[in-house]
């Protein structure tokens, strides 16, 4: 997508309808590719119909989209820009067409390329949404998605190594033949 293109998309009311369309087809293919990586006999059916629902469902995409793009949009805000929360959302939702090359995952070896080059080129029209909705230099607009990605992946990876070492202290403990006491199960 071209600026002018994002521009003329945030501004198109009935792009609305066509960016939440955008999102639930690719959840339906996040949803099927899931289900497929997920493969075990003994679950594939369950995991089938459990990604199959969500992603037809999309609630998590449309969610998910609506809580990133006001995350942005008030960052825009602060770093002085002027567009709309709608425009915005318009624009990523269209650009997230992308995530439809998301049955690529599949083909071994390459599936974790064509991932990670889709993520990059999701985040490079992240900015340039950014740069054109709310009428911002490149680079506050790149500001405005490195921070709270950079923030997003910091939460994640303390969550993984909190579970990292949740699950090493239950082998310890399993060695020495104690248990671990897990907060909220009892």
């Amino acid at each position: 997508m071209d600026e002018r293109s994002m521009a003329e998309m945030a501004a198109d009311s009935k792009a609305t309808g066509m960016a939440v369309l955008i999102i639930l087809i690719g959840w339906a293919i996040a949803g099927f590719v899931g289900a497929v990586v997920a493969i075990n006999p003994f679950t594939f059916l369950a995991s089938l119909v459990f990604g199959a629902l969500f992603g037809v469902v999309g609630l998590y995409g449309v969610v998910g989209l609506f809580i990133w793009t006001g995350i942005l949009h008030i960052l825009a805000r602060i770093f002085g820009g002027v567009g709309d929360y709608i425009g915005l959302f318009r624009t990523l939702g269209v650009g997230s067409v992308l995530q439809w090359l998301m049955f690529l995952a599949l083909v071994p070896f390459f599936g974790a390329i064509i991932q990670t080059a889709i993520a990059i080129w999701s985040l490079v029209i992240a900015v340039v949404a950014v740069k054109v909705v709310h009428k911002l230099p490149t680079g506050k607009s790149a500001a405005v998605v490195i921070i709270p990605t950079v923030i997003l992946l910091i939460l994640v990876l303390a969550m993984m190594m909190a579970i990292f070492a949740l699950v090493g202290l239950s082998i310890f403990a399993a060695l020495q033949g104690q248990t671990v006491p897990m907060p909220g199960l009892a």
